[in-house]
Order: C-alpha cells, then sequence, then structure tokens
C-alpha cells in the first residue's frame, strides 16, 4: 500500500502437458528510492538496492530476509537494538553474548497496548481494505504498518 514494493502475478505453462501456474512476483514500487526504511526492513529490501530492475518470486522473499538476516538472535539484535523500542529491552552479559533479552516493564506496556491496537485492527482492517483504500491507507501510514497484499 505504501507502494515501496509491488507484487505482481506471471502466468506460466511449464510444459503443454501441465496446467497453467501461477506466480507472484515482488518488484520496486515507485516509492522505493524515496522511503526511509528501518533497519529490520532493511533485510527483505536489500536485493532491490543492488538492481531497480530485479523481480524476486514472494516465496523466497521470506528466504532472502532470513539468509540477509544471518540467525534468529541478529534479528533480534537489529529489533532490539531500535531507537524507538529500545527502552522495553534489556540484556545481562549472559544475554548479550547468547543472544537474548528481557523486556522491562516499559516493554510489557507497550506489548499489551499493541496487542489490543493489533486485535482492534484486525477486525477494521479487513473491510476498510476492501472498500476505502484511503482510509485503509491512513491507518497503516499513522501505524507504519507493511503489508504485501
Amino acid at each position: 500500500m505504501k507502494e515501496v514494493v509491488r507484487t505482481f502475478e506471471v502466468q506460466r505453462q511449464e510444459n503443454s502437458r501441465d496446467a497453467d501456474r501461477i506466480y507472484k512476483y515482488v518488484e520496486i514500487g515507485r516509492n522505493f528510492w524515496t522511503y526511509q526504511p528501518l533497519p529490520h526492513e532493511n533485510i527483505f529490501l536489500a536485493p532491490f538496492q543492488k538492481s531497480d530492475s530485479v523481480q524476486i518470486l514472494f516465496r523466497h522473499i521470506v528466504k532472502i530476509g532470513y539468509q540477509n538476516a544471518r540467525s534468529e538472535s541478529k534479528l533480534h539484535n537489529i529489533i532490539t537494538q531500535s531507537p524507538n523500542i529500545d527502552r522495553c529491552f534489556s540484556r545481562n552479559i549472559i544475554q548479550s553474548l547468547f543472544g537474548g533479552f528481557s523486556i522491562t516493564k516499559d516493554g510489557q506496556e507497550l506489548r499489551n497496548k499493541v496487542e489490543a491496537e493489533i486485535s482492534q485492527l484486525e477486525k477494521q482492517l479487513p473491510p476498510l481494505i476492501l472498500n476505502d483504500h484511503q482510509k485503509a491507507l491512513d491507518i497503516l501510514k499513522v501505524i507504519k504498518g507493511n503489508i504485501f497484499f
């Protein structure tokens, strides 16, 4: 919806005996070069920064993101060090060495608030996406939401 990336479908028939298959691809959108991605978004957007004509099969985006993160603990590091939420996590020496973290009181309060908002948005957004794209986009801009579909 932010038009940072866009999806499109390609219909192919591998050979004359097979039925047509539909493949979903991802490529850069019109706002790609002006969008300021958060660090955790960069792991998914990195391949598109190397070439503006690259088209990636949708199911491979997840694999690429995981490979770019290198490990779950490194992804946790990227997320927990985000300037917007770093106060929500703490680490002792052992956790720093082995990739763990603890959630602070601020983090727990934020978790509860986010869970309540997500629950509300799960009810609100689907009808808006179908019936009122502009209102759905306005909500996504406010929450800085990222949606492929």
